[in-house]
């Protein structure tokens, strides 16, 4: 009888982390670029809470290649320079979270930095 009891046990543990695994990861992309004047962003999850220790790739125009690869901080900021006039690509990362495709334009008009919001995997 305990015997069974813990092949039961056993077999449920293995069933939830299954279904754990098998969570749908999509690439989201975002058509409308976001607007920064600082080169900065925050990365946040649904809740609007930081999201630390993502991954942001800089892309090649039309997300074709990576060109460089940044830590997310603490506080959900990532940095990437202010040189006006450009457009960013970029790819967002992290476990247990979507892949998002965003742009983001670095312009000279005075905006607040963006929120871009990184949609938990379903």
């Amino acid at each position: 009888m305990k015997l069974i009891f813990v092949s039961v046990m056993l077999l449920l543990c293995i069933g939830s982390r299954v279904r754990e695994a098998n969570a749908q990861f999509m690439t989201l992309r975002v058509s409308t670029p976001y607007v920064s004047s600082d080169g900065s962003a925050v990365i946040v999850d649904p809740a609007d809470s930081p999201l630390p220790d993502a991954r942001v790739k800089r892309m090649t125009a039309g997300w074709k290649r990576e060109i460089a690869t940044m830590r997310v901080e603490e506080d959900g900021v990532v940095r990437f320079g202010r040189r006006t006039g450009r457009t960013l690509y970029l790819e967002i990362t992290r476990a247990g979270f979507q892949i998002m495709h965003v742009k983001l334009k670095i312009a000279r008009e005075r905006v607040k930095r963006p929120r871009i919001t990184v949609e938990i995997a379903k």
